[in-house]
C-alpha cells in the first residue's frame, strides 16, 4: 500500500497542488515569474560582397536587422559628368578592356539637339547595351539652387521622356550640376530619384553603414599630372586596406592636349585615367555602377 501511495498518489497530489498555485496567482492578477535573463539575438552569418540574403531554413529568425559588413575588396565606381563625347571615345574603351561598366550623368538636351562634342543617342545606346549606367544631370545642366520645385519637376519629366523615347530605363541616379545643392533641391530630387551624388573636392569614401542616398560623396579623378595620379593611387591603397568604397568623378577627357575632345574647363588626361583604372584592377578592386552601388546599402 505504501508503494502505491509513493508511486501514484503522491505525484498526483503534487501536480494538483501546482495547478492550484498557478490558478490562484492568475486570479490575483499576477503572472508567473518571468525569465529575466537577457535574450541573445544571434545574427545571420555574414555573406560576401553582392551575395543574396540568407533565406535558408537554418537562418535565425530572431534578427532585428541585418548587420552591415565591409565588402571583401575595395569597391570602385567610375562616374562621368556632363555627357561629353570622351565618355564614348575614351572612357568606354578603357573600362571595356577590363569588363568594367561606368556611370555617365548626362543632360539629354545635348543629344536631343546634336550638340557638338557631346554624346549622341546612338553612342549612348551602344554603351547602354554593354551595361553602362546613365543618370540624370538635369535636362540642361541647370543650377538647382536657383530653380523652383516646378522647374525641377519639368526638368525631371523632360529627362524621363528623353530616356524612354530612346529605349533607356528612367534613371534612378542623379548628380547635382556644378555640385550645387540646398535643402530645397534635395527635397525635390527625393520625389523622383533614389540616389544623388555630390561633387565636392574632398576625398570621402562612401560609408556603407551610414549612407545618405541623396548626398553620396565622391572623389575627383580629374588629372593632368603624374603627381595627381599618385594621390589617387594612395587613396586606392587606403580603400584596399579598409575594404572601403570610392566613387570617382571624372569630367571631359583629352587624348594628347587639353580641349582636343571637348571644351569643358575641367579636363582629365585619358592616359592618366587608364593608369588609374589599371592600378585599381591590379589591386583587386571590385567595380560597380551607381545603380549597383545602391544594392550594397539598400
Amino acid at each position: 500500500m505504501k508503494r502505491i501511495i509513493k508511486r501514484v498518489v503522491l505525484p498526483l497530489f503534487l501536480i494538483a497542488l501546482a495547478v492550484i498555485i498557478i490558478l490562484s496567482s492568475r486570479s490575483n492578477g499576477q503572472s508567473p515569474k518571468a525569465d529575466l535573463r537577457p535574450v541573445v539575438l544571434v545574427p545571420r552569418e555574414t555573406k560576401p560582397l553582392l551575395s543574396s540574403p540568407d533565406t535558408s531554413a537554418n537562418s535565425v529568425s530572431l534578427v532585428i536587422s541585418q548587420p552591415k559588413v565591409k565588402p571583401e575588396h575595395a569597391v570602385i565606381a567610375f562616374t562621368f559628368d556632363d555627357g561629353d563625347v570622351s565618355d564614348y571615345l575614351l572612357a568606354y574603351p578603357i573600362l571595356q578592356k577590363y569588363g568594367i561598366k561606368g556611370t555617365s550623368y548626362i543632360n539629354p538636351y545635348n543629344p536631343d539637339h546634336n550638340v557638338k562634342k557631346k554624346l549622341s543617342w546612338d553612342q549612348i545606346k551602344q554603351m547602354y547595351a554593354y551595361g553602362w549606367d546613365f543618370g540624370d544631370h538635369t535636362y540642361t545642366h541647370m543650377d538647382m539652387t536657383k530653380s523652383t520645385p516646378d522647374q525641377i519637376k519639368q526638368s525631371v519629366e523632360k529627362v524621363n521622356t528623353a530616356f524612354t523615347k530612346n529605349g533607356l530605363k528612367i534613371p534612378q541616379v542623379f548628380a547635382y550640376p556644378y555640385g550645387k545643392l540646398n535643402t530645397a533641391a534635395i527635397d525635390a530630387i527625393k520625389q523622383y530619384r533614389k540616389q544623388a551624388r555630390l561633387a565636392f573636392y574632398r576625398s570621402d569614401f562612401v560609408n556603407l553603414n551610414n549612407v545618405d542616398p541623396y548626398e553620396i560623396p565622391c572623389v575627383s579623378a580629374d588629372m593632368q599630372t603624374e603627381k595627381r595620379l599618385e594621390g589617387k593611387e594612395k587613396l586606392v591603397d587606403k580603400a584596399v586596406s579598409q575594404h572601403a568604397v570610392i566613387v570617382f568623378r571624372v569630367h571631359c577627357m583629352y587624348v594628347d592636349k587639353i580641349g582636343d575632345t571637348g571644351a569643358w574647363p575641367v579636363q582629365t588626361s585619358s592616359k592618366l585615367f587608364a593608369k588609374l583604372v589599371d592600378y585599381c584592377v591590379k589591386k583587386g578592386c571590385t567595380f560597380v555602377t551607381m545603380d549597383g552601388l545602391m544594392k550594397l546599402y539598400s
